[in-house]
């Protein structure tokens, strides 16, 4: 110990002890007295893509339980697309799945971490950010898996993708700015016929998780403008006629097919639906709780997706974690090792 230097075979202390590569850390801690706590287990933070109909009934997985993030269905609801992330390195890769024949394809291969799929509107092309040009940048890749990946939007800031509109014109992406209160991350809209970026949500609040309507003519994004996340809904391109969908905090919209509902997940957990009338005037009805999901968190992308008649969903749940995880307290175990 005076020494700082090390000698002989290492020791074997504790067997099972959990990883979580979310946080990339090892649980466990020592103390100078000699005493280790550690929590045993195995898979943290691996998730089930689950499908579940409305009334939280669970009606079938899909594929196993794994590092999932931001599960995207494709318009024609025949694939999903997928971050699938390494369970060691948490860095992850594009995959589909295809619903029809239960089989699932690697879309990007590079050791970078790419993840935020979003079809394009005929589903032949993923837009996805990946950090291999040192910050996350934005991308595209054809989904039949031929060519290369298409740099959209490269430069030094941060950028996550959210959500294409209908026409396929916009690519809605997040824009993260950090300040002396941490990051603030802005929605901003790259032209995909110019090539050019222009803010839409630039407010000293952080804005995220935007989707576009199924008509392209408004969206729903999450502000913290009232002191907390709420889910708001205005026009677009036309940033007029904003109205607060959620009651109490929400975060995560989504939309029905035909627009005339919209999805969100309260603070407790819950997804809720609400009834949206969207012409000939912007109004909203009282919120709906439909169930309580375990989805995963501290992300800014939604973790969940509903089918365009809105009468199931796939979620994106946390698995191993329904009880507490029990700590192993060893005393004295500086006296396993060899003297």
């Amino acid at each position: 110990a005076k020494t700082r230097t090390m000698s002989g075979e290492p020791v074997r202390l504790a067997d099972h002890v959990q990883f979580d590569a979310d946080a990339q850390a090892v649980l466990y801690t020592v103390s100078g007295n000699g005493t280790l706590v550690y929590a045993e287990g195995e898979g943290a933070g691996k998730s089930q893509l689950t499908w579940t109909a409305r009334d939280g009934k669970v009606i079938g997985t899909l594929g196993p339980p794994a590092l999932f993030y931001s599960p995207r269905i494709s318009h024609d609801e025949k694939r999903v697309a997928v971050d699938w992330s390494d369970a060691i390195s948490a860095k992850g890769d594009i995959w589909t799945f295809d619903l029809t024949h239960g089989s699932s394809t690697r879309l990007t291969f590079d050791p970078a971490n790419e993840s935020g799929p979003v079809w394009s509107p005929d589903d032949t092309q993923i837009i996805f950010h990946s950090d291999k040009a040192g910050v996350p940048n934005l991308y595209r890749r054809q989904t039949s898996g031929t060519g290369g990946d298409e740099p959209l939007l490269v430069d030094d800031t941060v950028k996550y993708t959210l959500d294409a509109s209908p026409d396929g014109r916009w690519l809605a992406f997040a824009r993260v700015v950090s300040t002396g209160a941490g990051p603030n991350p802005d929605i901003w809209i790259l032209d995909l016929v110019k090539r050019s970026a222009s803010p839409l949500l630039n407010t000293p609040f952080a804005e995220s998780a935007l989707r576009f309507s199924p008509d392209g003519h408004w969206i729903a994004f999450a502000s913290t403008e009232s002191g907390a996340n709420e889910v708001y809904v205005q026009q677009f391109p036309e940033s007029k006629g904003k109205i607060v969908v959620s009651r109490n905090g929400g975060e995560w919209p989504t939309w029905r097919g035909d627009g005339r509902e919209l999805y969100y997940l309260a603070p407790d957990r819950r997804l809720m639906a609400v009834p949206m009338t969207l012409m000939p005037e912007l109004d909203s009805g009282t919120p709906i709780p439909l169930f309580g999901a375990r989805l995963r968190e501290n992300t800014p992308w939604a973790q969940y997706g509903p089918s365009k008649d809105g009468s199931k969903f796939l979620l994106n749940l946390t698995v191993g974690e329904e009880g507490t995880r029990p700590l192993t307290l060893v005393q004295n175990w500086p006296s396993s090792l060899p003297h």
